[in-house]
């Protein structure tokens, strides 16, 4: 079922069950929004007092959901999908503006502006279950949408001046997610994964001539602030999965910025050019505080920025029969913030089965936890002013990256355990595994090893006892927190491996 329905300035599109009860073989629930819009704006202006203007803006705000939150859920595979993108007609949003000035005196300037919010999300709620022909269970959330934003602008006469504004912002909400209390069970493969994969571009273009003075300035900037989150909710429950429970969260940005300046005149000629791209994508993986897992299959986090590169490019150039003036600025910055996590009294443990009428658990899989952060940066300003008199220029390029990257593991949970048949003994051995990155990379690897008869199941606080094998300490759970983070390219890798 899709809905599409006007709120305030947003669209809805919405494909979910809620409530009841359903019974399917395979169930699939699925929104996807596919955009193509495209907006052109022109001005013209000739006279003693030439003038031309041109403003455009295009705005693309909206929601895209799939939702599966029936009471109680029987069916052998489900897939609740969410997605947006590009339709086939060509971006998202795309965006041409134009303007231009003549006369004794003539003004140009055209500025374009366009702006994505989008919240795209696939969530899954209540009691589900597989049964004895368990496949698969995906939750995917994803966005694909892109902008691109162009202004030209020119001016000649006398005196002329001319001036460019483009903007792109991109600001994506990405989510796949457990609802809180929910339990699954049976399923082969449990996979909930949101990403996000488009980009922003804004180029900015000017020109000025002028007979005795010629200014030109043209600004380019492109943004992208998305969000992307994959979790297990609270308090959740998950069982008898016989393959792995991954929950993956991964951003791929696409962000680039070119400006270009230029004037000339037979006194004074000036050209200026700024081209800004920015990416600030943050990026979650977790699991939430209280879950408990009791599956043969592994655990797989992974946050992850990746691929993609922020491009800023400007060009400026002036010439002039007296005085000429070139500015160009380029900066290409990155502030990503990735994390994956463990929340606080998470179990981790394998299949319950009984022997005896006493209910044992099973050693469960591995667990892995990665958070990848890997930016790639690239600025470059090229300034050129001629003049017969005096030129002077100043160029800047400047490309930064002050990523954050952490892998946590939250206070009391108790990884990997089963229940013994006699008190454990007290022979521990903890064999951590240093190893060196390579420049412009972090990498953290721990190892765990236990050589012993694994303790009581249940966890709930630091004083019961039990054994975690981040802390391996014999009679309690312990807290162990693992965090990394250094300014970008940077890596962190923190992968627990299952006791032996």
């Amino acid at each position: 079922m899709d809905i599409g329905s006007l709120q305030g300035r947003g669209d809805l599109v919405s494909a979910s069950i809620r409530g009841g009860s359903v019974q399917a073989r395979a169930l699939e629930v699925s929104a996807q929004t596919l955009m193509s819009s495209s907006n052109t704006v022109g001005g013209l202006g000739a006279g003693g007092l030439g003038v031309g203007g041109a403003f455009g803006m295009t705005g693309l705000y909206g929601s895209t959901e799939a939702v599966l939150a029936a009471n109680t859920t029987r069916a052998g595979s489900i897939a609740v999908l969410a997605n947006a993108g590009d339709g086939s007609a060509g971006k998202a949003a795309g965006l041409d503006v134009y303007a231009g000035g003549a006369g004794l005196v003539g003004v140009g300037a055209a500025i374009g502006l366009a702006r994505l919010e989008q919240t795209v999300s696939a969530t899954v709620a209540g009691d589900l279950q597989a049964g004895s022909q368990g496949q698969g269970l995906a939750v995917r959330a994803s966005d694909a949408s892109t902008l691109d934003v162009t202004a030209t602008g020119m001016a000649a006469g006398a005196l002329a001046a001319g001036a460019v504004v483009a903007t792109a912002a991109r600001n994506a909400n990405v989510q796949a997610w457990l609802h809180n209390d929910s339990t699954l069970a049976g399923f082969g493969n449990v996979t909930f994964a949101a990403s996000s994969l488009g980009g922003a571009h804004a180029g900015a273009w000017g020109a000025a001539g002028g007979v005795l003075a010629g200014v030109s300035a043209a600004v380019a900037l492109a943004d992208d602030g998305s969000d992307v989150r994959a979790w297990l909710g609270e308090r959740t429950r998950v069982s008898g999965v016989g393959g792995s429970i991954e929950v993956h969260a991964e951003a791929t940005p696409q962000v680039s910025a070119e400006a270009f300046g230029a004037a000339l005149a037979g006194g004074l000629a000036v050209g200026a050019a700024v081209a800004d791209a920015t990416s600030r994508a943050k990026v979650d993986a977790h699991v939430g505080n209280g879950v408990v897992l009791s599956n043969r299959g592994g655990l797989d986090i992974l946050a992850s920025v990746h691929g993609g590169s922020v491009d800023a490019r400007a060009v400026a150039g002036s010439g002039g029969l007296y005085l000429a003036g070139a500015g160009a600025f380029a900066t290409a910055a990155s502030t990503n913030a990735v994390q994956a996590a463990l929340g606080s009294n998470v179990v981790v443990q394998g299949e319950a089965y009984s022997t005896n009428n006493i209910i044992d658990y099973a050693r469960g899989g591995t667990i892995a936890m990665r958070a990848v952060n890997n930016s790639n940066q690239h600025a470059d300003a090229t300034g050129l002013s001629v003049a017969g008199l005096l030129a002077a220029g100043v160029v800047d390029a400047n490309a930064r990256s002050a990523a954050t990257t952490g892998v946590t593991v939250g206070p009391g949970a108790c990884c990997t355990q089963a229940t013994p048949r006699s008190p454990p003994a007290a022979r521990t051995r903890i064999a951590p595994t240093p190893r060196r990155a390579p420049a412009g990379s972090l990498r953290a690897t721990r190892r765990w090893q236990r050589r012993t008869p694994a303790a009581p199941r249940n966890c709930p606080s630091a004083a019961t006892p039990c054994w975690m094998s981040a802390a391996l300490t014999p009679g309690r759970c312990t807290t162990a927190t693992t965090r990394a983070a250094r300014t970008a390219p940077a890596q962190a890798y923190s992968t627990p491996v299952a006791p032996t």
